[in-house]
């Protein structure tokens, strides 16, 4: 993922597609377990995936965080890396769970009926 601009750019020029025709998701240690959110458009954060992204194609595309940070927000990450490819802890599977359901419902409401309408219906 963190070098995954140039992907992105060839699928782009590929299909002749715009930006605004993507939908990114990408799991996000900024936002807590269990919550999901999309945007329209912006900057990449502290996702070095998002960074590679947004240098090669710009901000103009819609994006779906799905929150991993730890449940206990005093914990902190030692190896970002191996944080966020290691599996849910026994205590977060429940809640991760519920977060793919919902982001897996909020990707498709995003594709089938628009950015907006999945904004409206999944932030809150």
């Amino acid at each position: 993922m963190n070098d995954s601009g140039r992907a992105v750019g060839k699928l782009l020029d590929r299909y002749r597609l715009t930006p605004d025709a993507l939908l990114v998701i990408f799991d996000e240690v900024d936002l807590p377990l269990g919550k999901v959110r999309l945007r329209e458009r912006g900057g990449p954060g502290t996702h070095n995936g998002m960074r590679s992204i947004t240098s090669e194609i710009g901000e103009g595309f819609p994006r779906l965080r799905i929150g991993v940070a730890p449940v206990d927000p005093t914990v902190e990450i030692a190896d970002l890396a191996q944080y966020v490819l290691s599996p849910f802890a026994s205590n977060e599977r429940a809640d991760a769970d519920e977060m793919i359901v919902r982001g897996a419902e909020a990707a498709e409401v995003a594709v089938r009926d628009g950015i907006k309408r999945a904004m409206d219906k999944f932030n809150g």
